[in-house]
């Protein structure tokens, strides 16, 4: 099965073991192997899936998380560029300004 290939990358620096896991268990919605994402990305995305129905714009975004509205853009632009959420101009679940909102598909 997919979920059991796994690559496990050992290194050692200055003394420490750091173990660095490549997913290759699911695949992009155009059928090729989805990217890494960065940190902050996964939790947006673990943010994003718990919102009921609705999404929220950058600002929020980065403030929940308490990162700088850049950090939280480029973030963003990575999910949407892995295919795992889209972006659409309406309200935001949180503040309620009509912007440019993230959400989950």
């Amino acid at each position: 099965m997919a979920s059991a290939l796994r690559s496990v990358a050992k290194q050692r620096s200055g003394g420490m073991t750091m173990v660095t896991y490549r997913p290759i268990d699911w695949m992009g919605r155009e059928g090729r192997c989805a990217p890494m994402l960065s940190d902050t990305a996964v939790a947006i995305l673990a943010f994003l899936r718990t919102i009921a129905g609705g999404g929220a714009c950058d600002e929020c975004v980065g403030v929940y998380l308490g990162v700088e509205r850049r950090q939280a853009l480029e973030s963003i632009r990575e999910l949407v560029d892995a295919s795992q959420i889209l972006c659409t101009v309406t309200a935001c679940g949180f503040c309620r300004q009509r912007r440019l909102v993230a959400r989950v598909w």
